[in-house]
């Protein structure tokens, strides 16, 4: 993963002016936080690009950035190089998405092995499509509202985070979470119901 060139980009920026934003953002200044996104938001976004090469990934990678940063606003004065900080925290989250959507292949295939134990171990009129298509519905009725909603947004919508959060007026990260938990509950479902 090449971030050297993202370095190169940061050192241009003038550090006096810097540490004023980052000393104020500190305080709370949503003003100073505003300015530091504008500064970097597309620096980063590239980044995760050439590392995502999804336009939607690499925007999440910004949003989650720039989450953390307001999150751990307190310390932001405290940070010897800013422009080291804020690529770490870019290039460990695009770390973090490989690692979650290679989790979730595995589960995927998972979960379709557990399909073909499904038809290798349960009496023949469990081996049809809609005996699965109902135990899978009812490990989705089991879901919390919010959950739900969104785990059918996705899967049977076949809506985007985005177009799913515009739906249910929430956040893309509150949504992508929402469907992490739906997901989970779903397969611990299913793994208890072959398992039983």
């Amino acid at each position: 993963m090449q971030y050297f060139w993202l370095r190169q980009v940061l050192t241009d920026m003038d550090a006096t002016d810097e540490k004023i934003l980052l000393r104020r953002l500190a305080e709370g200044d949503e003003h100073a936080f505003d300015q530091i996104y504008h500064r970097y938001n597309g620096i980063i976004f590239g980044a995760a690009l050439v590392c995502v090469k999804d336009f939607d990934s690499a925007r999440d990678n910004v949003q989650q950035v720039f989450v953390k940063i307001w999150e751990k606003r307190a310390i932001m004065a405290t940070i010897e190089s800013f422009r080291n900080y804020i690529i770490m925290i870019s290039r460990n989250l695009v770390l973090d998405q490989f690692r979650r959507k290679s989790l979730e292949a595995r589960k995927i295939a998972e979960l379709s092995e557990s399909r073909s134990h499904f038809t290798g171990h349960l009496p023949s009129r469990l081996t049809e499509d809609h005996e699965f298509t109902r135990i899978l519905q009812s490990a989705i009725d089991l879901l919390p509202p919010q959950q739900r909603k969104t785990y059918l947004l996705i899967h049977e919508e076949l809506l985007s985070y985005q177009e799913a959060a515009e739906r249910l007026r929430l956040s893309k990260l509150t949504v992508k979470r929402h469907l992490e938990l739906a997901r989970r509950s779903v397969r611990s479902f299913l793994t208890r119901y072959v398992d039983d």
